[in-house]
């Protein structure tokens, strides 16, 4: 704001008496992001122009959320100016971030995004196969803010959690009444797939630059799956700004701050960007 930046934010669907977060499920996340973008101009007082141009922004569970953001903008509102996005430590294949987490000092994370696609896919099955641990950590899971599911489930696995103790690939292999299995839903979350710049064709084309970011030492999201995000976007020619940082998971955000929004303002300046792929 202090750039002279009109900033709205979304904490997400679900965040309602009796409603679920769907955590980590990308296009709940992105339509959310972009909801709020298309509805700021239309905030009394807010004094914006439906025409202004927008930059999206976020990191972590965010920094998915941004991302598939710019992957949904062209289709799910064309009619909103978005002119770049910016997106750190991303969570980009959550195949490969569920295998680190389980078990570990940040496995709360692995357990809100359980339930969290359980809340997005209600076809799947998920309370039946939970046991009496499972429901337990379901119950705290929907409670607890960040420090306390971090302090709570460190070195959970997820194993302990149904009555038949699934691995992750044996959970993976679960159907829903349709015959879509699990897998195939955690990995319709996975970012980097069916993109391509404006006019390519591409399911999710994106039509304006991206900048990505990671911490060198982030100890929560793998560095193969930011730096393979980051890689596929290079691929699919997208302009892509890329940098890390000298931090681990919480500190490299605050330490990209000024850079981000220095991009930003390029951005909004109409300024090209080629990215550094």
């Amino acid at each position: 704001m202090k750039a002279g930046y009109a900033v709205a934010a979304t904490d997400g669907a679900g965040y309602l008496i009796g409603q679920t977060h769907p955590y980590v499920s990308g296009q709940d996340a992105g339509h959310a992001l972009l909801d709020i973008a298309r509805a700021a101009p239309a905030v009394p007082g807010s004094g914006l122009d439906g025409k202004a141009p927008v930059g999206l922004w976020g990191y972590s569970e965010g920094g998915a959320a941004s991302l598939w953001a710019a992957q949904l903008a062209t289709s799910y509102v064309p009619d909103v100016n978005v002119v770049a996005d910016a997106s750190g430590g991303v969570p980009g294949d959550l195949k490969v971030v569920a295998e680190a987490l389980n078990g570990g000092p940040f496995a709360g994370f692995l357990t809100d995004s359980l339930v969290g696609l359980a809340a997005a896919h209600p076809q799947m099955p998920f309370d039946e196969i939970m046991n009496d641990t499972g429901k337990e950590a379901i119950k705290k899971a929907k409670s607890l803010c960040v420090v306390g599911t971090i302090a709570n489930f460190t070195g959970h696995k997820v194993e302990n959690y149904s009555t038949d103790q699934l691995s992750l690939d044996q959970m993976y292999a679960l159907k829903g009444g349709d015959g879509t299995t699990w897998g195939e839903v955690v990995d319709r979350q996975k970012l980097g797939t069916g993109i391509g710049p404006r006019g390519s064709g591409a399911k999710y084309a994106i039509g304006f630059p991206v900048m990505q970011y990671r911490g060198l030492f982030d100890e929560v999201i793998p560095t193969e799956t930011e730096d393979g995000t980051r890689q596929a976007y290079c691929s699919a020619r997208v302009p892509t700004r890329w940098k890390t940082y000298p931090g681990e998971h919480l500190t490299s955000d605050n330490q990209a701050v000024n850079d981000v929004v220095a991009w930003l303002g390029d951005r909004f300046a109409g300024k090209a960007e080629y990215g550094n792929c």
